[in-house]
């Protein structure tokens, strides 16, 4: 016999999973929000550094006021806590008083280059005192 009234019936056992599991979804799909968020955020913050150091080797450039030689130069370039390769390619242009500057940054990794270029800054060096400008 049934000691329970009928106006005070509660939640079945089958109504809780139900309950639990719409609850778990919800809070799986929050939980991956979250955690694309922070990589999101994490590559914002590793390319930021990776442009302050390409403008940093074009300002060095430019305060040194150095005609660069042609070819390929990498040097180490640490910005915050990532450890980060400089790649310098200077190349002619068909005036001889401009040099083409491409600064590329790339996350060190086992193989210097292997990974995925982070930030790329192209400029045109003038030659001063050439007597033209």
């Amino acid at each position: 016999m049934n000691t329970w009234p009928s106006s005070e019936r509660g939640f079945t056992l089958v109504e809780v999973l139900v309950g639990l599991i719409i609850l778990s979804i919800a809070l799986l799909a929050a939980m991956r929000g979250i955690g694309t968020i922070a990589n999101t955020q994490m590559a914002v913050s590793t390319r930021q550094a990776a442009l302050w150091s390409a403008d940093n080797w074009h300002i060095q450039m430019q305060l040194q006021q150095e005609w660069p030689d042609l070819g390929t130069t990498l040097i180490p370039c640490p910005q915050m806590q990532y450890q980060l390769i400089c790649q310098r390619k200077v190349i002619s242009t068909p005036n001889p008083l401009f040099r083409r500057v491409e600064i590329g940054v790339f996350l060190k990794g086992d193989g210097d280059l292997n990974s995925p270029q982070l930030a790329w800054l192209v400029q045109v060096i003038v030659r001063k005192n050439a007597g033209v400008l």
